[in-house]
């Protein structure tokens, strides 16, 4: 089974997407056979920057084709063990899947011959994006240390403890009404929700241990993306705070990459950075979260209010000073 690896963002132009594929890229390198699918439904523009003609099959042809494998639309590059399943933006209604095709989809996504399968998800807190990501416990948010930013993340992850949860609670039940409310909530906080559960916990005590269950486990992998100097660190501290003071939810930071003026021409020339030019400050970077990924070097699920990742990022991905970038 292949491993997922999910790339979700709160917002739009964060860099997901080309932070996505030049990873793929670095794990090929390390010798692993890795897919990148572009699931970014009416947005899908990972084939352009991976410098790949958007002549192939894509998820378009396997959604209208009952018939038709996952694997046989896996397109292989010219970069031995990296290869990338196309978007297609054209088939109306792709981003509202029937949910019998998205499980099939869900189903045969690990099933895809390779070690990695990352997964370029859309922009924003759609249900269906975040069902993607909920898909693995390897899921990586990657946002911009950007108040905007941060709060987009901060909806991401919300939603995403949300649909969490709701999965695990009956269909039309007491439980499932509260959890309702409670996301809704213009305030929430990490007592609310612990007192919604416990209120379940009355009705469906079965229900209520679940939903603890599923909090616990979400662990979400979050990277700071085009960093300019270490004090965007504050920013990631902040994400952290907001997702543990209103859901109980911890974060783990697993890279900071640098903000790098050779990524526009990398897009606008449709030539993959790391591969180009691989001493860039983000091919660097990327290189060390593909080790990371290999080694599953991450500091592990860390208790909350700690800051042990955030500093070690600042070890591991170092960026300039306040005033020397």
């Amino acid at each position: 089974m292949a491993i997922l690896l999910p790339f979700a963002s709160g917002k739009g132009g964060v860099g997901k997407t080309v932070l996505a594929a030049n990873v793929a890229y670095a794990l090929a390198r390390r010798g692993k056979t890795v897919v990148l699918v572009d699931l970014d439904w009416g947005g899908s523009n990972a084939h352009t920057v991976l410098g790949v003609l958007n002549s192939h099959l894509g998820l378009g042809d396997y959604l209208l084709d009952p018939e038709k494998r996952l694997q046989d639309l896996v397109l292989p590059l010219d970069v031995p063990g990296l290869s990338l399943i196309p978007g297609d933006g054209l088939v109306a209604g792709a981003a509202n899947l029937p949910f019998v095709r998205k499980r099939r989809l869900l189903r045969e996504l690990p099933e895809l011959d390779a070690d990695y399968v990352l997964l370029d998800l859309g922009a924003g807190s759609h249900g269906q994006t975040v069902d993607f990501f909920l898909a693995s416990a390897l899921g990586f948010v990657v946002t911009v240390a950007e108040p905007t930013a941060i709060l987009n993340a901060f909806s991401f992850l919300k939603t995403a403890l949300f649909r969490a949860m709701y999965q695990v609670t009956p269909a039309r039940s007491p439980a499932r009404g509260a959890l309702k409310e409670f996301f809704t909530s213009h305030q929430t906080s990490r007592a609310d929700l612990d007192e919604t559960i416990e209120w379940i916990r009355q009705e469906e005590p079965k229900v209520a241990d679940k939903l603890v269950l599923t909090r616990s486990r979400l662990r979400p992998l979050v990277i700071l993306n085009m960093g300019r100097e270490t004090a965007d660190l504050t920013q990631g501290a902040h994400l952290r705070r907001l997702c543990e003071r209103q859901l109980g939810v911890g974060i783990e930071y697993v890279a900071l990459t640098p903000w790098d003026p050779a990524v526009h021409k990398s897009v606008v020339d449709r030539r993959l950075l790391a591969r180009e030019a691989p001493k860039s400050p983000l091919s660097l970077a990327v290189d060390v979260l593909a080790r990371r990924i290999v080694e599953r070097g991450f500091p592990g699920e860390a208790p909350l209010g700690t800051f042990d990742d955030l500093e070690d990022l600042a070890d591991e991905f170092p960026l300039p000073a306040k005033g020397k970038n």
